[in-house]
């Protein structure tokens, strides 16, 4: 029961800063694109996908901003979404057996996470580092939750 209680707290608290990286995003590319490859600007020597494309979203922020404010809007509901389901979790904390079906679903959505990256990443013309970054999510957080349910079988047989 102590283990479960250590892996879901660690799990919330990392699924809810998950949801609250989405509010500082743009300072978060820009911090990015600095520390990894320093004030290059674009053109200059070799960029990778990845820097060619985080420095695009980098420069679509202001227009966005001005001319499609909706866009940043949806970002909001992101980390909306992230946070809100943290919270799910919290019912399990609470009693895990009467609640597992958190987990069942959670561990259902993991390798949904996969497919939905290696489906609209590449056609909205992400680099495949970010199919990775993102399927990581699901495969990551399989592991915990892969534990915790087996733990929570192990009570309900005792």
């Amino acid at each position: 029961m102590m283990r479960i209680r250590v892996i879901l707290i660690i799990f919330i608290v990392l699924f809810f800063l998950s949801g609250m990286t989405v509010f500082p995003v743009e300072w978060e590319v820009k911090t990015v694109i600095n520390t990894v490859w320093g004030d290059a600007p674009p053109g200059v020597g070799f960029l990778s996908p990845m820097h060619k494309k985080l420095i695009e979203i980098r420069d679509s922020f202001p227009v966005i901003r001005d001319k499609y404010e909706f866009g940043i809007y949806g970002l909001d509901w992101l980390g909306f979404a992230f946070i809100t389901m943290s919270i799910l979790f919290i019912g399990v904390l609470r009693d895990p057996v009467k609640n597992k079906w958190v987990i069942q679903f959670a561990l259902l959505c993991c390798p949904l996470s996969i497919i939905f990256a290696a489906v609209f990443a590449p056609m909205r013309g992400m680099p495949w580092q970010w199919v990775l970054i993102d399927s990581s999510f699901g495969v990551f957080g399989a592991m915990p939750l892969i534990i915790i349910l087996r733990d929570i079988k192990k009570i309900e047989k005792a």
